[in-house]
Protein backbone atom coordinates (compact mmCIF):
# COMPACT_ATOMS: atom_id res chain seq x y z
CA UNK A 1 0.00 0.00 0.00
CA UNK A 2 1.24 3.47 -0.89
CA UNK A 3 1.18 6.00 1.85
CA UNK A 4 2.73 9.11 3.11
CA UNK A 5 4.20 11.74 0.60
CA UNK A 6 4.13 8.72 -2.23
CA UNK A 7 0.52 8.18 -2.30
CA UNK A 8 0.24 12.11 -2.89
CA UNK A 9 2.03 11.39 -5.83
CA UNK A 10 -0.91 9.78 -7.47
CA UNK A 11 -3.06 11.71 -9.35
CA UNK A 12 -3.12 13.48 -12.80
CA UNK A 13 -0.05 15.31 -14.59
CA UNK A 14 -0.44 18.04 -17.03
CA UNK A 15 2.27 18.41 -19.55
CA UNK A 16 3.58 21.29 -19.37
CA UNK A 17 4.19 22.88 -22.93
CA UNK A 18 7.43 24.21 -23.47
CA UNK A 19 8.92 22.79 -20.24
CA UNK A 20 12.09 19.93 -20.66
CA UNK A 21 14.09 18.52 -17.83
CA UNK A 22 17.58 17.04 -19.21
CA UNK A 23 15.74 16.95 -22.71
CA UNK A 24 12.76 15.57 -21.95
CA UNK A 25 8.90 16.37 -21.44
CA UNK A 26 8.35 17.38 -17.81
CA UNK A 27 4.74 16.88 -16.11
CA UNK A 28 2.86 19.08 -13.42
CA UNK A 29 0.33 17.14 -10.38
CA UNK A 30 -2.64 19.11 -11.38
CA UNK A 31 -3.94 19.34 -7.83
CA UNK A 32 -0.44 19.24 -5.77
CA UNK A 33 1.60 21.97 -8.09
CA UNK A 34 4.94 20.95 -5.87
CA UNK A 35 4.63 17.31 -7.79
CA UNK A 36 6.50 17.03 -11.13
CA UNK A 37 7.26 13.80 -13.32
CA UNK A 38 10.83 14.49 -15.65
CA UNK A 39 13.48 12.62 -16.42
CA UNK A 40 16.44 12.49 -14.06
CA UNK A 41 18.84 12.74 -16.38
CA UNK A 42 20.47 9.84 -16.26
CA UNK A 43 18.16 6.33 -15.41
CA UNK A 44 14.78 6.61 -14.31
CA UNK A 45 11.62 9.00 -14.51
CA UNK A 46 11.17 10.76 -11.12
CA UNK A 47 8.20 11.88 -9.57
CA UNK A 48 9.97 14.22 -7.76
CA UNK A 49 9.84 17.85 -6.05
CA UNK A 50 9.98 20.43 -7.71
CA UNK A 51 13.13 21.56 -5.86
CA UNK A 52 14.61 18.05 -6.83
CA UNK A 53 13.51 18.66 -10.70
CA UNK A 54 15.87 16.53 -12.92
CA UNK A 55 17.91 15.24 -10.06
CA UNK A 56 18.17 11.79 -8.68
CA UNK A 57 15.46 12.07 -6.18
CA UNK A 58 12.04 11.69 -5.81
CA UNK A 59 9.27 9.68 -4.26
CA UNK A 60 8.47 7.39 -7.07
CA UNK A 61 10.84 5.94 -10.15
CA UNK A 62 10.50 4.61 -13.40
CA UNK A 63 13.63 2.55 -14.35
CA UNK A 64 13.45 2.51 -17.90
CA UNK A 65 16.40 4.40 -20.31
CA UNK A 66 14.71 3.13 -23.32
CA UNK A 67 11.16 4.67 -23.07
CA UNK A 68 10.48 8.32 -24.85
CA UNK A 69 7.69 8.85 -22.56
CA UNK A 70 6.68 6.97 -19.01
CA UNK A 71 3.04 5.94 -20.20
CA UNK A 72 5.03 4.01 -23.04
CA UNK A 73 6.47 1.68 -20.65
CA UNK A 74 5.95 -1.93 -18.81
CA UNK A 75 8.35 -1.69 -16.42
CA UNK A 76 7.28 -1.59 -12.29
CA UNK A 77 7.76 1.66 -10.69
CA UNK A 78 9.08 1.81 -7.65
CA UNK A 79 7.85 3.87 -4.51
CA UNK A 80 10.45 5.20 -1.59
CA UNK A 81 9.54 4.14 1.26
CA UNK A 82 12.65 5.92 3.57
CA UNK A 83 15.06 3.15 3.49
CA UNK A 84 14.71 1.69 -0.31
CA UNK A 85 13.14 1.58 -2.92
CA UNK A 86 9.63 -0.85 -3.12
CA UNK A 87 8.35 -2.45 -6.64
CA UNK A 88 4.47 -1.01 -7.18
CA UNK A 89 3.47 -3.59 -9.45
CA UNK A 90 -0.01 -1.99 -9.23
CA UNK A 91 1.03 1.34 -9.69
CA UNK A 92 0.36 2.88 -13.64
CA UNK A 93 1.66 5.78 -15.83
CA UNK A 94 -1.43 5.97 -18.50
CA UNK A 95 -2.41 8.88 -21.14
CA UNK A 96 -5.14 10.65 -19.17
CA UNK A 97 -7.81 13.05 -21.92
CA UNK A 98 -8.56 16.42 -21.44
CA UNK A 99 -11.76 15.07 -20.13
CA UNK A 100 -9.90 13.35 -17.41
CA UNK A 101 -8.53 16.98 -15.60
CA UNK A 102 -10.51 19.31 -13.40
CA UNK A 103 -12.10 21.97 -13.81
CA UNK A 104 -10.63 25.35 -12.76
CA UNK A 105 -11.70 26.95 -9.70
CA UNK A 106 -11.94 30.39 -11.33
CA UNK A 107 -11.41 31.87 -14.40
CA UNK A 108 -10.39 35.64 -15.52
CA UNK A 109 -11.06 37.44 -18.66
CA UNK A 110 -8.98 40.37 -19.14
CA UNK A 111 -9.09 42.66 -21.69
CA UNK A 112 -8.33 46.61 -22.56
CA UNK A 113 -11.88 48.46 -22.10
CA UNK A 114 -14.27 46.93 -24.95
CA UNK A 115 -16.87 49.77 -25.99
CA UNK A 116 -19.92 48.02 -26.28
CA UNK A 117 -21.67 45.83 -23.70
CA UNK A 118 -19.40 43.13 -23.62
CA UNK A 119 -16.81 44.54 -21.64
CA UNK A 120 -19.39 43.72 -19.07
CA UNK A 121 -17.89 40.19 -19.25
CA UNK A 122 -14.63 41.21 -18.03
CA UNK A 123 -13.80 39.90 -14.79
CA UNK A 124 -13.62 36.66 -12.29
CA UNK A 125 -16.04 33.75 -12.98
CA UNK A 126 -16.25 31.04 -10.51
CA UNK A 127 -17.28 27.41 -11.46
CA UNK A 128 -20.46 26.63 -10.60
CA UNK A 129 -20.09 23.31 -8.72
CA UNK A 130 -23.02 20.56 -10.35
CA UNK A 131 -23.76 22.33 -13.36
CA UNK A 132 -22.81 20.99 -16.24
CA UNK A 133 -24.25 22.38 -19.96
CA UNK A 134 -23.57 20.59 -23.55
CA UNK A 135 -21.57 18.26 -21.36
CA UNK A 136 -18.78 20.90 -20.17
CA UNK A 137 -18.87 22.81 -16.25
CA UNK A 138 -19.96 26.53 -16.20
CA UNK A 139 -18.47 29.53 -14.47
CA UNK A 140 -20.35 32.80 -12.98
CA UNK A 141 -19.53 36.17 -13.44
CA UNK A 142 -18.35 36.88 -9.53
CA UNK A 143 -19.62 40.42 -9.64
CA UNK A 144 -22.67 40.06 -12.61
CA UNK A 145 -24.89 37.52 -11.48
CA UNK A 146 -26.34 37.26 -15.17
CA UNK A 147 -22.92 36.56 -17.07
CA UNK A 148 -22.00 33.39 -17.50
CA UNK A 149 -19.22 31.27 -19.49
CA UNK A 150 -20.49 28.18 -21.19
CA UNK A 151 -19.60 25.94 -24.13
CA UNK A 152 -22.18 26.45 -26.79
CA UNK A 153 -22.19 22.96 -27.83
CA UNK A 154 -19.95 23.05 -31.20
CA UNK A 155 -17.04 25.11 -31.39
CA UNK A 156 -16.68 27.76 -28.68
CA UNK A 157 -17.34 29.36 -25.42
CA UNK A 158 -19.75 32.26 -25.03
CA UNK A 159 -20.11 35.03 -22.37
CA UNK A 160 -23.86 35.02 -22.28
CA UNK A 161 -26.94 35.62 -19.73
CA UNK A 162 -28.46 32.63 -18.13
CA UNK A 163 -31.15 32.63 -20.36
CA UNK A 164 -28.75 32.04 -23.55
CA UNK A 165 -26.43 29.03 -21.81
CA UNK A 166 -25.20 26.82 -23.77
CA UNK A 167 -26.26 28.49 -27.24
CA UNK A 168 -24.35 30.52 -29.82
CA UNK A 169 -25.51 33.89 -28.01
CA UNK A 170 -23.53 36.17 -26.35
CA UNK A 171 -21.49 39.43 -25.79
CA UNK A 172 -18.24 36.98 -26.08
CA UNK A 173 -17.24 34.22 -28.02
CA UNK A 174 -14.01 32.74 -27.42
CA UNK A 175 -13.05 30.16 -30.23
Amino acid sequence: EIEGNVADCIGIYRLVDGKTVNGKPTWRNTRLLDKWLAWNGSTAWNVQSESNLGKTKGWLQLLDKGCAYPSQSKVVWEAWDGGEWVKQAELQCAVASLEDLPAPAALMIESPKIDSEANGCLGLYALVQGRIVNGKPVWRHTGRPNRWLSFNGDNAWNAQSEANLGKSRGWLQLL
